[in-house]
């Protein structure tokens, strides 16, 4: 695409050109920038197409945050699903919970290193018994039910069988990524990119949504389906142009 200038507003009269070389944007669009307001949410004000601008001084944009939703949506619990092949892919769903990080030439990318991945039967799940303390085992299964239950598991999206889910504390953001075998109720080859390298309570977090999901019908074997935390689907349809159907 062509590039790009535009101006963007991140409220309390504070407004920036950007340099944008990677997106389609218009008036009114959401996006993430580079430099002192990284990580702020900022509305497209102005597209210019003629313009002289130094690279020395100019920042850019990282991201567009894509908050359309269409579909048929139904709540279930502390969650909103859909499940008619209208599953959001990930990578918009997660511009609504984290930022790009910023541009850093001198720093190299983030690599991982995969080893085994592991397996959890939904049906399996070691519930903690009453009175036990959180530090013993299992652990994983204990915060794990309390991540789940308490709102900080932001969302699951399944597409194709592949699987994607996004956790969020006050400092940090986790991902975790499966294979789900719907019909025999398993995640399989499961990943997080959280420092831990044994099996976590951000695993086990989305191993207790999945099976909420399959216990109340909300999907079937084989389907697509997005599940969204309830106040942040609130949020993002308060906040932005949509089209949704319930």
């Amino acid at each position: 695409m062509k590039t790009n200038v535009v101006s963007v507003n991140f409220g309390a009269g504070r407004e920036y050109p950007y340099l944008n070389d990677k997106f389609d944007l218009a008036v009114g669009d959401k996006v993430y920038v580079d430099g002192k307001l990284a990580g702020t949410p900022g509305t497209v004000t102005e597209v210019l197409t003629k313009f002289k601008v130094s690279l020395k001084y100019y920042k850019y944009v990282l991201q567009k945050i894509d908050y359309t939703v269409r579909g048929k949506f139904c709540t279930m619990d502390h969650y909103y699903i859909t499940a008619q092949n209208d599953a959001l892919p990930f990578e918009q769903l997660s511009a609504w919970v984290t930022a790009p990080e910023p541009v850093d030439e001198d720093e190299e990318e983030e690599q991982f290193l995969y080893g085994d991945g592991y397996d959890i039967a939904l049906d399996e799940l070691e519930e903690p018994e009453e009175g036990a303390v959180p530090e013993t085992e299992p652990a994983a299964f204990w915060h794990g039910k309390d991540y789940e239950e308490n709102g900080r598991l932001k969302f699951v999206t399944v597409i194709g069988g592949k699987g994607m889910r996004v956790l969020q504390t006050e400092k940090n953001v986790t991902t975790v990524e499966f294979d789900l075998d719907a019909e025999n109720r398993r995640m399989i080859n499961v990943y997080c990119d959280c420092i831990r390298p044994r099996l976590c309570a951000d695993m086990t977090a989305v191993a207790y949504a999945l099976r909420r999901v399959f216990d109340r019908g909300a999907a079937a074997a084989g389907d697509d389906f997005t599940l969204i935390e309830r106040r942040l689907f609130r949020r993002v349809i308060e906040s932005s142009e949509h089209m949704v159907i319930f």
